[in-house]
């Protein structure tokens, strides 16, 4: 993979998760593509994440309906 270019990406802060690749063209073009450690994080904890979400997203619309209700009367 080619090294990073010029600035982080917003949010990357050094984590390297995020390869970014700039090219000298005009318009100005610039590539971003995940490292072996980004592509892991993808492939691990974010499936699980999406996995969890998938089981329990009526639950958490429930909750947050809940407490948009408990909110709005207290106004």
């Amino acid at each position: 993979m080619p090294a990073p270019v010029g600035p982080l990406p917003p949010g990357d802060h050094g984590v390297r998760l995020v390869n970014r690749r700039a090219y000298a063209e005009a318009p100005p073009r610039v590539e971003y593509r995940l490292t072996n450690l980004g592509e892991s994080l993808v492939d691990g904890p974010m499936k699980a994440l999406g996995r969890w979400t998938l089981e329990h997203g009526d639950e958490l619309l429930n909750a947050q309906e809940s407490m948009a209700r408990t909110l709005s009367t207290r106004r």
